[in-house]
């Protein structure tokens, strides 16, 4: 079988990030899809033996005809949400393909209870290049070499953190996402800056970056200076729930606030 890809474009910055046999890949399959709708779409005979993946919201992913001969051999949608509970028209949307792919046990519990039949819904985990993310120990001096050059060129950004001279604080917390509301960023800095103050030993380190859909500055610092003034309900609750019960004031400085 024939797998398509619908695959959308990447940056140059995106693709330096990558290995060079991810870079490959994504650029191979990007090739191939941009080659079918080149030529006005896949043939009847290719369709007979394709394995169609689109990665969207089930509402996005296009229709084909039960019957169409332009209908794909298998037609699959991936997709995951943050939410515990499924929108009954994301469950309309899963009828237009054959699979719904989601990354854990868990989603596929939780679209088997919004009403997507069990036997349609299938538990793909993401995939994680274990060639590359292996324990330092375990690796060559080569190898080594090779994954610190790799975390030195994916750490260049455009809103840079300048690293302190100073010892490394004695905890040290990490958390990687894309800074979108639906990830709960604001919940986040709300419970870390509540659980903490300024003096502590302590560091919030964030992997993350501003997509192109979301509304506002692209610079991550800003945002935090913006979100440490507001005094938004998620942050009140959290800080009365920690420091602020000993009647401590609330600060509204990103400088007055535990490091991140």
């Amino acid at each position: 079988d024939n797998i398509l890809v619908e695959v959308g474009d990447c940056s140059p910055s995106t693709l330096s990030h990558l290995s060079n046999e991810e870079s490959a890949i994504l650029k191979r399959a990007k090739e191939a899809w941009d080659e079918v709708n080149a030529r006005g779409g896949a043939s009847a005979e290719e369709l007979a033996r394709t394995v169609f993946v689109q990665h969207s919201e089930p509402c996005t992913w296009r229709r084909f005809g039960e019957a169409s001969p332009s209908r794909p051999k298998v037609v699959v949608g991936r997709t995951m949400t943050e939410r515990a509970v499924v929108d009954p028209t994301w469950v309309e949307c899963c009828k237009r393909v054959d699979e719904v792919w989601v990354p854990t046990e868990w989603h596929r519990g939780v679209f088997a209870a919004a009403g997507v039949p069990l036997e349609q819904i299938y538990a793909m985990p993401e995939a994680i290049d274990s060639d590359f993310f292996q324990p330092r120990a375990g690796a060559t001096h080569a190898e080594a070499t090779t994954e610190e050059q790799h975390s030195k060129e994916f750490s260049k950004s455009e809103d840079p953190i300048e690293e302190s001279s100073e010892q490394a604080p004695r905890l040290a917390l990490l958390s990687v996402f894309k800074w979108e509301h639906r990830k709960g960023w604001d919940v986040l800095l709300d419970a870390y800056w509540a659980a903490f103050s300024a003096h502590d030993d302590v560091v919030l380190r964030l992997r993350t970056f501003v997509p192109s859909w979301e509304v506002g500055p692209s610079n991550i610092t800003l945002r935090l200076e913006q979100h440490a003034s507001m005094l938004g309900p998620n942050r009140i609750a959290a800080w009365r729930a920690g420091l602020g019960a000993a009647g401590a004031l609330m600060p509204r400085k990103l400088s007055q606030l535990p490091a991140v």
